[in-house]
């Protein structure tokens, strides 16, 4: 009977030690032993894949330099991943190093993702051997119910799973100081007697504007090849160091070289970045070549600045020889971060040739007609728009036309006033190709200027036709007068081109 109910207790307590699936799966791949050159870049030494066991975001990896070389010989490691990568760390005197994500890296349960660990080298000493173990992945779980940790009897403390497909990882990891023992490897790299020349970044911004409409340089620099042998180009990524957003402002970005050869002709845009596959473009030794960055805006950020700039050295992936290329930033306004981020060098976007042109149509108007006090539907603006795309209206502004004038309403003693204007006209129609759009019953002023604004929210295509009608009120007198005009640079704010 004892034995029966020590057996029953087992069975009823035993699941509060057992280990849940939580956590990560690690495995650990070693890049084939290489020789490398002395002042290789962008060396590959490991390749880390992980698959989550639960929703969990990688912070950090911690890495273990080995081998017959000093810290020294390693001027910075980072982690690559198809959708994030790490800053470049510098390794300590111990050989410890810890690469971190600015934004932990979030995965799903049952994502596999694989990063890859690479380092810039600058071998001063001879007979030198390099590589890297992995010591420890740093995770930050997005727990949902709690049994996704428990607690380990001997120490209270809060245990999460990890393991490796390999076997070489230890079965869990303690929230604290616990030394997990790194997966080994015998695998060196040499690092020979060899080094390897760069390639001269030059950037040739000019400053100016870009239009909207029309087909924009938006970008210009130069690459120089100063080896003998030839190096192919594989992918550039600049950023603009202005302030307009690139993936509102642009949709489709390419590249040329200085012939005129299109390398791509869809660069990938993000926020503040645009990265080209440059497709292992050859630059032969002893050679250069300036290729120019085409786009067409296709949003409207009036007064928004565009520079591009190689930001940071490693943005530019080049080879030679089997082995990455490395990159001088050679530009003579580069020399200092500040220098980078002048805006005598930025193009600005300006709106003004999104609109044509503007054309006054036959209808009849109060130019030509007299009306009555109590009019309604009279004919203020009758004009013909043309614009080169497809372009979503916001707002439209009907501009007071010169030689509108109305006599003193409000007994100030002054004519033209917005409140003389308010009280002899009102009801204000807009239609577009014959369709009504909005009703506003008062004007608006800015910068001087005079005018009825209405809410479009209207999808135009090439060509339209907008007309604007009002009413005469009773307090209207003999000489009152008012003509309604549109002006292509400020009759339509926030508009912007349908992609």
């Amino acid at each position: 009977m004892k034995r029966l109910f020590f057996l029953i207790s087992l069975f009823i307590f035993s699941p509060v030690f057992a280990v849940p699936d939580d956590g990560i799966e690690v495995d650990v791949e070693y890049v084939s032993p290489q020789i490398l050159p002395r002042n290789g870049v962008r060396v590959p030494f490991l390749i880390v894949h992980v698959t989550a066991l639960s929703n969990v975001s990688v912070k950090s990896m911690k890495l273990q330099q080995i081998g017959l070389s000093d810290n020294d010989d390693i001027e910075e490691v980072w982690a690559e991943g198809v959708y994030s990568k790490s800053v470049q760390s510098r390794v300590q005197n111990s050989g410890a190093v810890e690469i971190r994500f600015l934004k932990p890296h979030s995965m799903k349960r049952g994502d596999r993702e694989e990063f890859l660990i690479v380092a810039n080298l600058d071998v001063k000493g001879v007979g030198r051997t390099i590589s890297f173990q992995l010591k420890d992945v740093v995770t930050d779980h997005e727990y949902r119910p709690q049994t996704n940790v428990y607690r380990n009897p001997k120490t209270n403390s809060l245990v999460s799973r990890y393991r490796s497909l390999g076997g070489n990882y230890p079965g869990s990891q303690y929230r604290g100081s616990y030394d997990r023992s790194p997966l080994s490897s015998s695998v060196l790299n040499r690092a020979s007697g060899y080094t390897i020349d760069a390639v001269d970044y030059q950037d040739f911004s000019s400053g100016g504007s870009i239009t909207y409409g029309t087909d924009n340089r938006i970008g210009k620099f130069r690459l120089s090849n100063k080896s003998r042998q030839s190096v192919y180009l594989e992918e550039i990524k600049l950023k603009n160091v202005g302030t307009a957003n690139l993936r509102d402002t642009f949709t489709r970005v390419r590249l040329e070289d200085g012939r005129g050869r299109r390398i791509t002709s869809s660069g990938e845009i993000d926020r503040k970045y645009v990265t080209f596959d440059m497709e292992d473009y050859e630059l032969e030794g002893r050679d250069s070549e300036v290729f120019h960055i085409w786009a067409v805006p296709s949003a409207f950020e009036r007064g928004k600045t565009i520079r591009l700039v190689l930001d940071d050295e490693s943005d530019l992936i080049s080879t030679s020889r089997n082995s990455y290329v490395r990159t001088n930033r050679n530009s003579p306004d580069m020399d200092q971060e500040s220098r980078d981020r002048s805006g005598d060098r930025n193009q600005v976007i300006h709106t003004g040739s999104n609109f044509q042109s503007t054309k006054t149509g036959t209808s009849s108007n109060l130019w030509n007609r007299d009306y009555s006090p109590n009019s309604r539907d009279v004919t203020l603006l009758s004009q013909r728009l043309y614009h080169k795309a497809p372009v979503r209206l916001d707002r439209i502004r009907a501009l007071v036309g010169n030689g509108s004038t109305v006599s003193d309403k409000n007994g100030d003693g002054w004519k033209d006033h917005i409140d003389d204007y308010d009280a002899t006209f009102d009801e204000f129609r807009l239609y577009i190709n014959g369709e009504f759009v909005d009703e506003q019953n008062r004007f608006d002023t800015k910068d001087e200027l005079l005018f009825v604004e209405f809410d479009a929210d209207y999808d135009l295509d090439r060509e339209a036709i907008i007309v604007v009608t009002g009413r005469v009120t009773n307090k209207a007198q003999t000489g009152d007068r008012l003509k309604l005009t549109l002006h292509k640079d400020f009759s339509f704010p926030e508009a912007e081109f349908i992609r």
